[in-house]
């Protein structure tokens, strides 16, 4: 129903920020910054299951990302 749907559309969300997240971090992929405050609540609405949706579809791009890196490595 409606709230498949709504839960559906948050996970997507959740998905394509993720994707969006990681590919700007690949993109400066310098290594982890220092200056990291792991002290911030995390935001408003991070229920433990979108939380690990959003760990299960960045562990998915990771991989996908991993295997393309590999394929080019190979095909250099």
């Amino acid at each position: 129903g409606d709230e498949d749907r709504r839960a559906a559309q948050r996970a997507a969300d959740d998905a394509h920020r993720t994707a969006r997240a990681l590919r700007a971090e690949r993109a400066q992929i310098a290594g982890v910054p220092d200056d990291v405050d792991e002290t911030l609540a995390p935001p408003e609405g991070s229920s433990l299951p979108s939380l690990r949706e959003a760990y299960r579809s960045a562990s998915r791009l990771y991989e996908k990302v991993g295997v393309g890196a590999d394929l080019r490595a190979e095909q250099a």
